[in-house]
C-alpha cells in the first residue's frame, strides 16, 4: 500500500503518514494507521496500544514516575500514553525505557481474502490492483476476466509517442493530467504494463486474461499486456446496436459559429448571449444549436427565421452561412456498436498438454460455450457475441446490461452508479470459455462486481480488486445476493 493509499483509507494526509513513518506523529494517528493495516499488538487491537504500555510497566515493576524519569518525559505524559494519548516520540521513549519489544502482527489483504474465499467463495478487496496483487503468491489464478479503464481520451501522435517511451523503458507514464469523456481521473488512462505484470505473475502459466477495451485505444492496451509479458491470442467483438454516437454535424457547428459572429459584431453584444424575437435576452450556454424546430431548456423555442428578422447577416457571414448546407450531415465518428475484449495468456511452460496437466489452465472450454441454435445443433463459438437481430440470434445474445440487472440485490437506496457495467449473461460465456468448474477467477478492476456474480453462478472462485469504497460495497452487496 502507498502512503497516499494508506492515508486516504485512515481519513489523514499523505504528509502525517510521512511523520508517522519517520517516527513523529501523535498515538491516535499511529493507531488510526495500524487498524487501517490489520495490525495487531501483541495480539491485541491497537486501540489497546495504552493498555499494552501500562501492562508492560506493571510487569517491570516501575510507577508511572519512574518510567518518566527513565524515559526523561514527564508523569503526566506516561499517563496520556497510558490512555491512548500523546505522540509517537514520547510513546519510543518510554519503550525504550522499559527495554521491551512490540510485536506487530499484520495480516496481509491476500490473506484475508483467501480465508473469504474458503467461507464465501468470492471476495472483495479494497485498494490499488497493482499493490494488492503483489501480496499474492506466484501462480495462484486460473485466469482473469475484467472491464479496465478505457483511457477515451485524445492521443496525438507526440502523446503515444511518449507512453510507448516511457513503457518500454518499464517506468510507468504519468496520465495524471489526462481525462476521460466521462471527466472522470480513473479512466484518464489505460492500465501500465507494470500492473499487467502482477496479474501475469499471479495467473497460472497458460491462464487466459480477457480485457474489455474500446476500439480506438485497444492497440494502447494490447501493447501494455504485450510489454507486460502476455502473447495475444485473438480479439472478441462484443456487438452492441444500441450505442450512441458522441459526435456533432459540422453543418450545425458552422451555424451556430456564423449566429454567434453575427449577433457580436452587428448589436455589440456578448456572444455568449443572443435576443430572442421581441427582445428577451437568452443564454446560448442554457440550449442547444438555434436551427428550426430545436428545443431549449428554457421555455421556448429559437427559430432561425426569427433570429434572421432582428439582425443583418454580413456579406461573409451570409456566406458561410450557405456554406453550412454543404457540410450537413458531416461528423467525426461512426455510431459505436461494438466494444473490443482482448484475448491474451500467459505462456506455456512446455507444451499444451504438459501445461494443463500441470497447472489446470492454457485452453479454451469450447464445449461449454457452445451456442444452442433452435436449429438442434451446437455451434462452434466465435470470437463475435452479441445483439445482431434475430436472424443471427442462433449465434449468439448479449444485451446490455438493464437498470434492474445492476440494482438487483442492492439495498434499499443504493442504486448502481457504475458507468460500464456488463451484462451477467454475457461475463458468464466469458468465465465459461476460459475456466473450469472450481477456478480461481481475478477481476483487478472489479466494479460493481458482475464478474463476480457471473462466477457464482458457474460454480467458480472469485477475488475482486477496486480502488473505490462505494464499489467494493456495492459490488459485495450484488455478489453476495446472486450467490
Amino acid at each position: 500500500m502507498t502512503q497516499s493509499e494508506l492515508a486516504a483509507h485512515a481519513a489523514i494526509d499523505a504528509d502525517t503518514v510521512s511523520a508517522v513513518e519517520a517516527g513523529g506523529g501523535t498515538i491516535t494517528v499511529l493507531v488510526a494507521i495500524l487498524t487501517v493495516l490489520g495490525a495487531k499488538v501483541d495480539g491485541h487491537d491497537p486501540t489497546e496500544l495504552g493498555s499494552w504500555l501500562r501492562n508492560a510497566r506493571v510487569g517491570k515493576g516501575l510507577s508511572q514516575q519512574c518510567l518518566a524519569t527513565k524515559a526523561g518525559i514527564s508523569k503526566p505524559t506516561v499517563i496520556g500514553l497510558e490512555r491512548g494519548r500523546g505522540h509517537v516520540a514520547s510513546f519510543t521513549a518510554a519503550v525504550n525505557a522499559l527495554g521491551v519489544d512490540i510485536r506487530l502482527d499484520l495480516t496481509l489483504r491476500s490473506a484475508t481474502a483467501l480465508r473469504d474465499v474458503e467461507r464465501d467463495k468470492f471476495a472483495v478487496v479494497q485498494g490499488d490492483a497493482q499493490s494488492v496483487l503483489s501480496e499474492f503468491p506466484d501462480h495462484h489464478f486460473h485466469a482473469c476476466v475484467c472491464d479496465p479503464p478505457y483511457g477515451l481520451t485524445e492521443y496525438p501522435s507526440e502523446l503515444v509517442n511518449q507512453i510507448v517511451a516511457t513503457w518500454v523503458k518499464e517506468h510507468d507514464f504519468d496520465f495524471s493530467r489526462q481525462r476521460s469523456y466521462l471527466n472522470a481521473d480513473w479512466d484518464g488512462g489505460l492500465p501500465q504494463p507494470s500492473t499487467w505484470r502482477q496479474v501475469h505473475r499471479v495467473l497460472r502459466p497458460g491462464g487466459y486474461l480477457l480485457a474489455f477495451a474500446a476500439p480506438r485505444t485497444a492497440d494502447l492496451l494490447t501493447l501494455s499486456l504485450r510489454l507486460a509479458g502476455f502473447e495475444i491470442r485473438d480479439q472478441i467483438a462484443w456487438i452492441t446496436t444500441n450505442g450512441m454516437p458522441r459526435t456533432q454535424d459540422v453543418g450545425r457547428m458552422l451555424r451556430r459559429r456564423v449566429m454567434r459572429a453575427a449577433v457580436k459584431d452587428v448589436q455589440g453584444v456578448d456572444h455568449d448571449v443572443q435576443h430572442r424575437h421581441g427582445g428577451e435576452p437568452v443564454n446560448l450556454a442554457r440550449r442547444r444549436y438555434p436551427v428550426a424546430g430545436a428545443r431549449m431548456r428554457s421555455k421556448y423555442t429559437v427559430h432561425l427565421s426569427a433570429m434572421h428578422s432582428s439582425f443583418t447577416l454580413s456579406r461573409d457571414n451570409g456566406s458561410l452561412l450557405a456554406t453550412a448546407a454543404e457540410w450537413d450531415g458531416h461528423r467525426a465518428a461512426l455510431k459505436p456498436a461494438h466494444q473490443v475484449v482482448v484475448v491474451a495468456r500467459r505462456p506455456l511452460e512446455g507444451l499444451l498438454l504438459d501445461n494443463v496437466m500441470k497447472f489446470g489452465a492454457g485452453t479454451l472450454n469450447v464445449d461449454a460455450c457452445r451456442v444452442h441454435g433452435e436449429d438442434g445443433l451446437h455451434r462452434y463459438p466465435s470470437n463475435f457475441v452479441g445483439d445482431i437481430g434475430p436472424e443471427f440470434a442462433k449465434h449468439f445474445f448479449a444485451p446490455r446490461a438493464t437498470s434492474r440487472e445492476k440494482d438487483r440485490y442492492l439495498p434499499t437506496g443504493m442504486i448502481n452508479s457504475h458507468p460500464t457495467v456488463k451484462p451477467v449473461e454475457l461475463m458468464r460465456w466469458l468465465v465459461r470459455l476460459v475456466t473450469t468448474p472450481g477456478a480461481m477467477v481475478l477481476d483487478p478492476f472489479m466494479g460493481s462486481g458482475t464478474t463476480g456474480i457471473a462466477c457464482m453462478s458457474e460454480n467458480r472462485q472469485f477475488i475482486g480488486i477496486d480502488m473505490k469504497d462505494e464499489y467494493v460495497e456495492m459490488a459485495r452487496c450484488r455478489i453476495h445476493g446472486w450467490r
